[in-house]
Protein backbone atom coordinates (compact mmCIF):
# COMPACT_ATOMS: atom_id res chain seq x y z
CA UNK A 1 0.00 0.00 0.00
CA UNK A 2 1.22 3.55 -1.07
CA UNK A 3 2.95 5.58 1.62
CA UNK A 4 0.86 9.33 1.92
CA UNK A 5 3.69 11.91 0.70
CA UNK A 6 4.12 13.74 3.90
CA UNK A 7 5.37 17.04 2.37
CA UNK A 8 1.28 17.57 0.86
CA UNK A 9 0.31 17.51 4.59
CA UNK A 10 3.00 20.56 5.29
CA UNK A 11 0.85 23.87 5.26
CA UNK A 12 0.87 26.20 2.40
CA UNK A 13 3.28 29.15 2.90
CA UNK A 14 0.33 31.40 2.88
CA UNK A 15 -1.36 29.37 5.66
CA UNK A 16 1.94 29.70 7.67
CA UNK A 17 1.93 33.51 6.77
CA UNK A 18 -1.90 34.28 7.98
CA UNK A 19 -0.76 32.44 11.46
CA UNK A 20 2.43 34.57 11.43
CA UNK A 21 0.23 37.50 11.40
CA UNK A 22 -2.36 36.11 13.40
CA UNK A 23 0.36 35.62 16.26
CA UNK A 24 1.94 38.59 16.21
CA UNK A 25 -1.49 40.54 16.48
CA UNK A 26 -1.76 38.70 19.66
CA UNK A 27 1.98 39.19 20.69
CA UNK A 28 1.27 43.05 19.67
CA UNK A 29 -2.26 43.13 21.17
CA UNK A 30 -3.89 44.33 17.94
CA UNK A 31 -7.26 44.41 17.30
CA UNK A 32 -6.49 43.40 13.20
CA UNK A 33 -3.87 41.91 11.57
CA UNK A 34 -3.81 44.31 9.06
CA UNK A 35 -0.83 46.57 9.68
CA UNK A 36 1.53 43.23 9.46
CA UNK A 37 2.37 43.15 6.19
CA UNK A 38 5.38 39.78 4.98
CA UNK A 39 7.50 42.56 4.46
CA UNK A 40 7.02 44.46 7.45
CA UNK A 41 9.83 45.13 9.92
CA UNK A 42 9.44 43.75 12.87
CA UNK A 43 11.79 46.51 14.95
CA UNK A 44 11.13 49.62 13.01
CA UNK A 45 7.56 48.99 12.29
CA UNK A 46 5.86 46.92 14.34
CA UNK A 47 7.95 48.11 17.51
CA UNK A 48 8.95 44.62 18.18
CA UNK A 49 12.06 44.50 20.59
CA UNK A 50 14.01 41.45 21.18
CA UNK A 51 12.09 40.40 24.44
CA UNK A 52 9.30 40.54 22.30
CA UNK A 53 10.93 38.33 19.35
CA UNK A 54 12.05 36.03 22.11
CA UNK A 55 8.11 35.81 22.76
CA UNK A 56 7.10 35.28 19.44
CA UNK A 57 9.83 32.20 18.68
CA UNK A 58 8.06 30.88 21.34
CA UNK A 59 4.36 31.39 19.77
CA UNK A 60 5.49 29.84 16.63
CA UNK A 61 7.15 27.16 17.86
CA UNK A 62 3.93 25.90 20.09
CA UNK A 63 1.88 26.44 17.16
CA UNK A 64 3.85 24.20 14.81
CA UNK A 65 5.25 21.86 17.76
CA UNK A 66 8.83 22.89 16.43
CA UNK A 67 11.97 23.59 18.21
CA UNK A 68 14.19 25.99 16.39
CA UNK A 69 18.01 25.31 16.27
CA UNK A 70 20.04 26.99 19.39
CA UNK A 71 22.25 29.01 16.69
CA UNK A 72 19.32 30.33 15.28
CA UNK A 73 20.48 34.00 14.82
CA UNK A 74 16.96 36.30 16.32
CA UNK A 75 18.67 39.07 15.36
CA UNK A 76 18.90 38.30 11.06
CA UNK A 77 14.99 37.62 11.51
CA UNK A 78 13.83 40.84 10.19
CA UNK A 79 10.64 40.50 8.61
CA UNK A 80 7.11 38.14 9.22
CA UNK A 81 7.99 36.68 5.86
CA UNK A 82 11.59 35.99 7.83
CA UNK A 83 9.77 33.99 10.43
CA UNK A 84 7.65 32.50 7.69
CA UNK A 85 10.48 30.88 5.94
CA UNK A 86 12.24 29.47 9.06
CA UNK A 87 9.03 28.20 10.19
CA UNK A 88 8.33 26.54 6.51
CA UNK A 89 12.13 25.09 6.47
CA UNK A 90 11.78 23.36 10.00
CA UNK A 91 8.56 21.86 9.03
CA UNK A 92 9.88 20.62 5.81
CA UNK A 93 12.94 19.29 7.65
CA UNK A 94 10.98 17.54 10.12
CA UNK A 95 8.63 16.42 7.79
CA UNK A 96 11.58 14.16 5.84
CA UNK A 97 13.38 13.28 9.14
Amino acid sequence: MPQPDSVSALPARAEVLAKVRTLLAELLDLETEDPIQETSLLAEDLQVDSLGMVDMVTLVEEAYSLRLPSNTDLTAIKTPGHIVDLVVALLEKKAAA
